[in-house]
């Protein structure tokens, strides 16, 4: 029964690699791997009060993530992707070993850039500096802390989440 089954998968391969064609990227194409976006949802935070907090645990992966905060369509209207909010918005981001800082940054308006990944939601997309995440061990626990340093009255509370992308865009 197994001999049958793997036989029959042989066939749809070698099937779908004559109608893709080998010559050039067509086997290429067929066996390579593919991109896995993951999500780790940190919480959320209020950005309009200064003070306003989001803690949380995470596991390192040495992927390098991207941190997003997602608006409610009442309290950020879509803007282009790739731009920067005229919010006067600071968030402050430290990340904890124990007790002990590993890093720490202050996220300005020039740092966050609009992005479309769940419409028609606004999303705003964290950059962090350069060398943000050179001292984190793989399979090691970190605390990330998000502080609202400088709010935006009419923005509200948002969820907070950490992406990052394994497969293709990894290798």
């Amino acid at each position: 029964m197994r001999t049958s089954r793997a036989i029959r998968i042989l066939q749809i391969v070698c099937l779908s690699a004559l109608l893709t064609g080998c010559g050039g990227s067509g086997c290429a194409v067929l066996f390579a791997p593919r991109a896995k976006p993951h999500e780790k949802d940190l919480g959320r935070i209020d950005l309009s009060v200064k003070g306003s907090k989001c803690e949380s645990a995470f596991r390192w992966n040495s992927y390098y993530p991207g941190l997003v905060l997602y608006l409610s369509d009442t309290n950020g209207a879509a803007k282009a992707v790739g731009a920067n909010p005229d919010w006067p918005l600071v968030i402050q981001l430290d990340a904890f070993d124990g007790k002990k800082v590993v890093a720490s940054t202050a996220i300005t308006r020039e740092q966050l850039v609009f992005a479309n990944w769940t419409l028609p939601a606004t999303c705003l997309l964290m950059r962090t500096p350069e060398g943000f995440f050179d001292s984190f061990r793989a399979g090691h626990s970190y605390r990330f802390v998000l502080t609202i340093s400088q709010e935006e009255k009419n923005l509200g509370s948002t969820k907070v989440s950490m992406h990052w992308i394994t497969g293709a865009d990894s290798m």
